[in-house]
């Protein structure tokens, strides 16, 4: 829950800190956030927690499950017999990503734009 907190709360970061170059503040590089995949998940994830309907804008994310028990996750990262841990994030468009894919793809967005704008 923090991570995706984080992930989205960083916009509103980007936004307001002074010390953060103009050209990171840009409309159209803050809306390119808004509208980055990886980061509207993040949103969408973040505000069911506080909401339960969006109103503001309509979610791209249909749910986030958890399984865990023999076969699930990644092989070999869970004890014996009983596996790993898996969080499954399916998207209103029937993609289905695995939570350790999802984590990469927002740490990318956030490299890339940390490195672009030298912060």
């Amino acid at each position: 829950m923090n991570f995706v907190l984080t992930g989205y709360a960083l916009i509103d970061w980007i936004k307001n800190d002074p010390a953060v170059p103009a050209s990171a503040k840009q409309h159209t590089v803050v809306q390119g956030l808004y509208a980055d995949r990886a980061l509207k998940v993040c949103g969408d994830l973040a505000n069911s927690v506080k909401h339960f309907v969006l109103s503001s804008r309509v979610p791209i994310t249909k749910d986030a499950n958890t399984e865990s028990g023999f076969g699930v996750g990644r092989f070999g990262a869970g004890g014996f017999g009983e596996g790993e841990e898996e969080i499954l994030i399916t998207l209103n468009d029937g993609t289905v990503m695995n939570a350790v894919d999802f984590v990469q793809d927002v740490l990318k967005v956030w490299r890339a734009f940390f490195v672009a704008h030298a912060l």
